[in-house]
């Protein structure tokens, strides 16, 4: 997501991270179809105060 990639993708289904490449492609192959709900919060992603951010990435070790 920070990156910059879309994650929408990876609102198939269950699925992880780790095929994320393989999910792109099926959409583009027109293999599965790509998601057709996306709540507001991802389409339009919010930043987060400085504060939460710092707890965050105290977290991901």
């Amino acid at each position: 997501y920070k990156s910059g990639k879309s994650i929408n993708p990876l609102l198939l289904g269950k699925n992880s991270i780790m095929y994320y490449d393989i999910y792109k492609e099926m959409i583009a192959r027109e293999l599965a179809k790509p998601p057709e709900f996306i709540t507001s919060i991802l389409k339009n992603p919010v930043k987060s105060k400085p504060e939460v951010e710092y707890v965050i990435s105290g977290l991901l070790v």
